[in-house]
């Protein structure tokens, strides 16, 4: 007898592993789940019947169970709920997603519209019998693990560069990245506020079409900064052969021919002695909660949150749900992350080893090795990836190698001061925490011990 589906008989049935069973039938498809695995289903996106029809919903089914599906089939699940389901995907893998829609409002009814057709017009179907043009245009929105929405502002060709704000756009000046790699002319999207060193966290932004496609974030000097250089329509999207450009700004009024501008030649000698000016590396220090860093898995900036409360001795990495300064928070030990502006490790660095071989497990990302020093490794898909993961994991790396040593002190009170602080540190209870904490500075000031010297030691018991 025939399975019986939301779409008819059954006239094929795969099962594509214990539990989940692809069927066709003479009009459609889908996906079905055992109950038991349809309650593994994040509820954002669950379906309770546990069918998923062939067309969208089928990347629920990948994107929870990936083992069970050939990693291209998972990447293209990925691209599929982005686009159909990127509300719900970001809350259930816990993940920021962008996307582009196209919005516009009935000028005669009121009624609005969304989808992602990218028409430049329609017009009205209401009830009410309106049949009148509707305008639309392109949106930038983004989704948050929390469930929260932010609608991107339009981009402007005259924000100021000198004082950049966040969601604003700019074009990014030729420069020179850490490592000495010449980086061309892009354009980005400020992510983050400036840091105390004038860096800000940018998304890089490809004009498509009439919208914009969202890249990787870097860190950015502000001083690389400048205008937009691509001509937007009124609301912020970039324009295409044939459209009419935005009509330019007003000019300031110039000054008088007798009049010197004091203040801004002061304020531009500034800037390009500040971005001239090489960094010295920062002094160690154990990252705090709120701190802005680059990580072991993002090179950020991104908003440190301490470690994982859900593990307190796991070396593990997570992004946690929740805006930071930068975007996300990571969770991990501090050995994964260094403050936000340290020098990338060269490209030529001896210790970096990267090599193209066959993945031995078909869920890993690609096929080129990263091989550290302490001998784990980790898979990537281009070789360039893998390159800057080792970049940045080798800056972490030399960045707490240069904490100060311990001081020497009796063994029983380095032994007192490791028990505290680990009953502090495993300890699920914020009281408990405190007052371990209270009791190890008690303990450190009695021995003359500093706030650094105890750093260093939370830092080496979280290391173990």
């Amino acid at each position: 007898m025939a399975m019986s589906t939301p779409w008819g008989p059954a006239q094929t049935q795969k099962q594509i592993a214990r539990g989940i069973i692809q069927v066709s039938t003479a009009g459609h498809g889908g996906i079905h789940l055992s109950p038991t695995l349809n309650a593994q289903v994040h509820p954002v996106w669950r379906e309770a019947d546990g069918w998923y029809e062939e067309a969208c919903d089928w990347a629920i089914v990948a994107l929870t169970f990936p083992t069970h599906f050939e990693p291209e089939h998972v990447q293209y699940a990925e691209a599929s709920a982005q686009r159909w389901h990127a509300k719900s995907l970001s809350v259930a893998l816990g993940i920021r997603v962008e996307e582009t829609v196209t919005v516009g409002t009935c000028p005669s009814c009121g009624k609005q519209y969304e989808w992602y057709g990218g028409w430049e017009k329609l017009n009205c179907c209401s009830a009410m019998g309106c049949d009148a043009v509707v305008p639309l245009h392109n949106q930038q929105r983004i989704y948050q693990p929390n469930g929260t929405t932010v609608i991107v502002p339009p981009a402007n060709v005259t924000n100021n560069p000198q004082n950049p704000q966040k969601w604003e756009m700019f074009t990014v000046a030729p420069h020179k990245m850490a490592g000495g790699v010449q980086c061309g002319t892009w354009h980005g999207r400020v992510e983050s506020e400036v840091l105390s060193n004038g860096i800000v966290t940018m998304r890089q932004m490809k004009p498509e079409g009439r919208g914009w496609k969202p890249g990787m974030t870097t860190g950015v000097h502000v001083a690389e900064l400048r205008p937009l250089s691509i001509p937007v329509d009124e609301w912020g999207n970039p324009l295409v052969d044939g459209d009419e450009p935005a009509p330019p700004p007003e000019p300031a009024p110039e000054p008088a021919a007798f009049e010197l501008d004091v203040e801004g030649t002061l304020a531009a000698i500034n800037a390009l002695i500040a971005a001239a000016t090489p960094v010295e590396p920062p002094r160690w220090r154990l990252p705090q909660p709120g701190d802005m860093v680059i990580a072991w898995n993002d090179d950020g900036p991104v908003e440190y949150g301490g470690p994982d409360p859900h593990s307190a001795t796991s070396s593990g990495y997570v992004m946690v749900m929740g805006v930071g300064k930068g975007g996300m928070k990571v969770l991990c030990q501090p050995w994964k992350v260094a403050p936000a502006g340290t020098a990338l490790a060269d490209p030529k660095d001896p210790r970096i080893a990267v090599e193209k071989r066959r993945r031995p497990m078909t869920y890993l990302p690609g096929d080129w090795m990263l091989a550290m020093p302490d001998g784990k490794v980790s898979w990537f898909k281009t070789k360039r990836e893998a390159v800057a993961a080792a970049r940045r994991r080798l800056a972490i790396i030399d960045y707490h190698a240069a904490r100060p040593n311990l001081p020497d002190v009796p063994d029983n009170v380095m032994g007192k001061l490791r028990k505290v602080l680990t009953l502090g540190r495993d300890s699920g209870n914020d009281g408990e925490r405190q007052a371990a904490r209270a009791r190890a500075d008690a303990i450190a000031t009695e021995h003359g011990l500093t706030g650094e010297d105890l750093a260093v030691l939370e830092f080496e018991l979280a290391c173990v």
